[in-house]
């Protein structure tokens, strides 16, 4: 076996088929309701395909509060293929992704690294539990397709290191801005040259010259100007809809605590993947001493590193390619309520995975070589069992929320999502145990109130129970009409009319172009034997929403009739 993958064709044959071993079942895996919706089913502009006028939105707009438009186009391209046909957006992430493992063992191998350990790096890499996440999930495209941008790249610029010219300069730079297209995360791909720079390329050496120091960062420079470019279009983007949390939200003193604390979690599952999740909740504090050993750790690795560069310069590689990788989706700056995500380990397990294959002796006996590829062979044959296990909990969303409740039951993320799962069957009693649970976890999680309200008003017509929710989530937040739109319905089956219509207008004022608070309005007018305005209400909401049939009837109902039955179409 250790002759078979010093050949490359071997080696990339080999690659393919774990990787096909652990991902075949994606093949058979629906969209999740997580995202995929957002990013494709649901998406008007994805869902027409290619076309001109696509390309420019994917350009100048953002898809799920990030702009990626080479991702954007990715989907557009999958829908245009294969439709809503989940098998072939599947494939694709799984292609990209022996693309992506395939290009890391030719970059390293192009390094000098030596091809066993390429190949083991590579091979960790494709088969990793902890990166199912972004080959299982459809909206996680932006993952594997930076990812095969990022090893391209790798790969170019160690040709170019290796023999600069102006060309293969150039073709580095369009390799790292097909990365950025795809992910803002590729960012740090300019750190991550200087790391290479160092070992295994041996450009940069500690006392070396200052000029030539200056001269490869300066080589950087128009990476970097790009990164940050890249950057400030991610920040304002994600502030622009919302998705950075405020100060206010999560304090900053929890987010460096947090970051200590991801980090070493990090390392810890990606040396021991067990009881991964699709969402790792935030907690509202960490005890002292968990952060501050994680902080220890953190510190005492990095200077050991430091201190040990002379004899094993690949740990600053590895290790500070690790940090510096993750220092972007660390929390610093967060977007979301997770506190970690097993997708955001794509590339800086890379790192890891270096420095255990570097580690290993080159002066090794026959006996000791045979030893190390056995425990190699064991080490990936394991993590790819556990991670075609993993793929199995991302069949469906159902499937998927279950993993996650039962690797922490108080998941407030997971049970939420649940709960909006199994509304769509019908269980409608089961989604309210699962949203009561929700609100008891999250106290401030204002949309799993409004959820659980209207489970109870408009699918189990249990308006007392609803109240309350509906109040707790106005208190919340004042600004959302939807709230005083449940409040004014559930207060016109509780037989208040007068004020059901307090809180319609209420509604109205907040969102006057919503035509089913102005269909509301006009059905309680009508109750109220208000036929006139009743009529003036309808004939808002039909103008707002002229193709909804329902409107329709409502106001061809109280135009033609004296009396209109209390009956009347609401939802």
């Amino acid at each position: 076996m250790a002759r078979a993958i010093y050949r490359p064709a071997a080696a990339i044959s080999i690659i393919a088929a774990l990787v096909v071993f652990v991902y075949a079942g994606v093949l058979q895996s629906e969209f999740i309701n997580y995202d995929d919706n957002v990013c494709v089913t649901a998406h008007s502009r994805v869902q027409q395909g290619i076309n001109l006028g696509n390309i420019k939105w994917a350009f100048t707009s953002s898809l799920n509060c990030i702009w990626h438009p080479l991702t954007t186009l990715s989907h557009m391209s999958d829908v245009q293929t294969f439709g809503m046909n989940p098998a072939g957006h599947h494939a694709m992430s799984l292609l990209v992704h022996i693309a992506a493992s395939v290009m890391l063992m030719a970059a390293l191998n192009s390094m000098a690294i030596a091809t066993v350990r390429s190949f083991l790096v590579a091979a960790l890499f494709a088969v990793h539990p902890m990166h199912v996440e972004s080959v299982a999930w459809v909206s996680e495209r932006k993952d594997v397709l930076s990812g095969l941008f990022w090893m391209t790249a790798m790969w170019a610029y160690a040709r170019y290191a290796l023999g600069p010219t102006t060309k293969r300069y150039l073709i580095v730079i369009g390799c790292f801005i097909l990365g950025l297209l795809s992910k803002p995360m590729v960012i740090t791909l300019p750190f991550v040259f200087l790391l290479l720079d160092y070992w295994p390329l041996g450009r940069l050496a500690i006392g070396q010259p200052a000029n030539k120091v200056a001269g490869l960062i300066l080589e950087k420079v128009p990476f970097f100007l790009l990164s940050a470019v890249s950057a400030i279009i991610t920040i304002y983007t994600q502030k622009s809809c919302g998705a950075l949390a405020a100060i206010e939200i999560t304090p900053m003193t929890l987010r460096i605590t947090n970051m200590f604390i991801s980090y070493f979690t990090y390392f810890e599952k990606l040396l021991l993947p067990f009881g991964l999740s699709f969402f790792y909740c935030l907690p509202d504090s960490y005890p002292l001493w968990k952060w501050l050993s994680a902080a220890v750790f953190i510190g005492a690795v990095s200077m050991f590193a430091i201190l040990k560069a002379a004899k094993m310069p690949f740990l600053i590689t590895g290790w500070f390619w690790f940090l510096v990788t993750l220092l972007p989706v660390i929390g610093l700056l967060q977007a979301g309520g997770q506190a970690m995500a097993d997708r955001y380990s794509y590339i800086p397990s890379i790192g890891l995975f270096i420095i255990v294959a570097a580690a290993v002796p080159d002066s090794l006996s026959e006996r000791q070589l045979k030893t190390v590829i056995i425990a190699a062979v064991v080490i990936v044959t394991l993590y790819a069992l556990l991670a075609k296990r993993q793929v199995r909990f991302w069949q469906n969303s159902a499937s998927l929320y279950a993993h996650a409740i039962e690797v922490d039951s108080d998941n407030y993320n997971a049970l939420f999502n649940m709960a909006m799962t199994v509304d769509k069957t019908g269980q409608y009693e089961k989604a309210v145990d699962l949203l009561k649970k929700t609100v008891t976890l999250r106290p401030g999680y204002t949309t799993a109130y409004v959820n659980l309200a209207n489970l109870l008003l408009f699918k189990l017509h249990k308006a007392n129970e609803a109240v309350p929710y509906y109040l707790d989530a106005y208190n919340l937040n004042p600004a959302d009409a939807n709230v005083k739109y449940g409040l004014g319905i559930a207060h016109a089956m509780l037989g208040d009319k007068d004020q059901a219509i307090s809180d319609l207008l209420a509604a109205s004022a907040l969102d006057p172009k919503s035509a089913k608070i102005n269909n509301g309005i006009g059905v309680v007018m009508a109750q109220l034997g208000k036929r006139h305005e009743a009529i003036r209400y309808f004939e808002k909401a039909v103008l707002l929403d002229p193709q909804n049939n329902e409107l329709l009837n409502n106001l061809r109902r109280a135009r033609s009739m004296d009396y209109i039955p209390d009956n009347i179409g609401i939802k």
